[in-house]
């Protein structure tokens, strides 16, 4: 039910940071292979049930998985508990359209634990 944002659509919101939230529900691995967008909050999509008082209902919210599949079911659940969902975003689909995509670069392990 979730709708599946575009480039611009996604543009529009990230343009008013103060309202909106961006939540990655994928696995940590993921977000370094694949990146994501300057600021969100991470939940695995399994874990966002159990974390809902974490997450503001003052703001809209975008999901964000590689092709919002994931994120499309994650925002039917927060709609469901009332939830303001924009939509679902697929971060790879949005770099495809020309968006940019912020890379992660996880910290080096210290030597003593190579």
């Amino acid at each position: 039910k979730t709708k599946q944002l575009d480039r611009a659509a996604i543009d529009a919101l990230l343009a008013k940071p103060s309202k909106v939230l961006v939540i990655d529900v994928r696995r940590p691995d993921e977000i370094v292979a694949k990146g994501s967008f300057p600021v969100f909050l991470n939940v695995q999509a399994k874990d966002v049930e159990k974390n809902l008082a974490f997450i503001p209902k003052d703001r809209r919210i975008v999901t964000v998985s590689n092709h919002a599949h994931r994120a499309g079911a994650v925002g039917d659940l927060l709609t469901s508990k009332g939830y303001k969902v924009a939509g679902a975003a697929g971060s790879e689909d949005y770099e495809a359209q020309g968006g940019t995509i912020t890379r992660i670069t996880p910290p080096a392990k210290p030597a003593s634990a190579q």
